[in-house]
């Protein structure tokens, strides 16, 4: 008779053992919170699936298994694990063919790229997150948009944004919402706000776990690297297209050129190729300074390597102040 388990993730036999089970189902470890697996008689792992913070992964079922409902043994502890824990909009990103076996459980999948899919459970559905924002923005005009990580906010950034504003009545800044960047998601929101203040049609605001984010940036089931840049540029494009695009009413989505990083000028490309003819894409030439292309990567080069008056071509005043201050306090 199997039986559904919940496995201490700290013991490292655990998670080795969790990690040689999802590479056998061409599937890689990511850490997690929590893991349950399915055994039989004999200990033999059956199936697993895991949660890290609001998002659940790492769901697999051995082949001879598939046929027997595994999963939903995983998933009712997960949720209520989940709910023990405040947790109430819970994603999942899963291989495709496993999509339909969380729509009984009130998932509503949000992107599907033939390869892997994108869900959501939760009350008020992805309203809950585009409403409010919805709310803050001008209800006519053509609304255009830049997405941007800030890490730190640099001319780059604030030459985009100045840019795409003269194009189009109003810009919708998003920023991204992710704290494992080396600055936080609070210090880069600010910046960007101080830096494009004196811009009157642009709007800021803080992204949400359906814009470039863990959850839709589905990097834990893929292996080779351009593959992971190409499914997570498509999750992210998908759910761009086919719902802030018309809860938002956005018709431009602008982009900086990436002369630099690969995966990125993957991303831009499959935006380019997916959000139009419903939100048309501008690739805008990178800002140089001296010869150089200005990079956020740069500009933390040279912080960590406490080369502070290097930094200042690049960023904005109000962006030096702030890793002045930063250094200061750490030094």
């Amino acid at each position: 008779m199997a039986v559904c388990m919940r496995v201490d993730l700290s013991r490292s036999r655990n998670v080795d053992e969790i990690t040689n089970f999802l590479h056998n189902q061409d599937l890689k470890y990511e850490v997690l919170d929590s893991l349950f697996v399915v055994i039989d008689e004999e200990g033999r792992w059956l199936a697993s699936g895991g949660r890290r913070k609001n998002v659940l992964k790492g769901f697999a079922v051995i082949e001879e298994y598939r046929s027997e409902a595994l999963t939903d043994l995983i998933l009712t502890e997960l949720i209520k694990e989940s709910y023990q824990l405040g947790i109430e909009r819970l994603f999942v990103f899963t291989k495709a063919i496993y999509a339909p076996l969380f729509s009984g459980f009130g998932f509503q999948e949000l992107a599907n790229t033939g390869r892997s899919s994108l869900l959501l459970r939760s009350d008020d559905g992805v309203d809950g997150y585009l409403e409010p924002i919805a709310a803050s923005l001008p209800s006519t005009g053509e609304l255009g948009a830049v997405v941007m990580n800030a890490n730190p906010f640099t001319l780059g950034h604030q030459y985009l944004a100045q840019s795409a504003a003269q194009a189009v009545d109003h810009l919708v800044v998003f920023v991204v919402e992710n704290d494992e960047s080396q600055f936080s998601t609070a210090d880069r929101f600010l910046l960007v706000k101080k830096g494009l203040a004196h811009i009157p049609n642009i709007t800021v605001i803080l992204g949400s776990p359906l814009i470039v984010s863990a959850v839709t940036f589905p990097s834990y089931f893929l292996k080779e690297k351009e593959t992971i840049s190409m499914e997570h540029a498509r999750i992210d494009a998908l759910v761009f297209k086919n719902y802030f695009v018309p809860r938002l009413r956005i018709r431009t989505r602008f982009l900086g050129e990436e002369p630099l990083d690969p995966s990125t000028a993957i991303y831009n490309l499959c935006l380019a190729q997916i959000l139009p003819p419903e939100c048309e894409v501008y690739i805008l030439k990178r800002l140089e300074t001296g010869g150089d292309v200005i990079s956020a990567t740069r500009v933390r080069r040279l912080f960590n390597e406490g080369k502070l008056l290097e930094i200042k071509p690049y960023v904005p005043e109000v962006t030096y102040h702030f890793l002045e201050e930063l250094y200061a306090e750490h030094s």
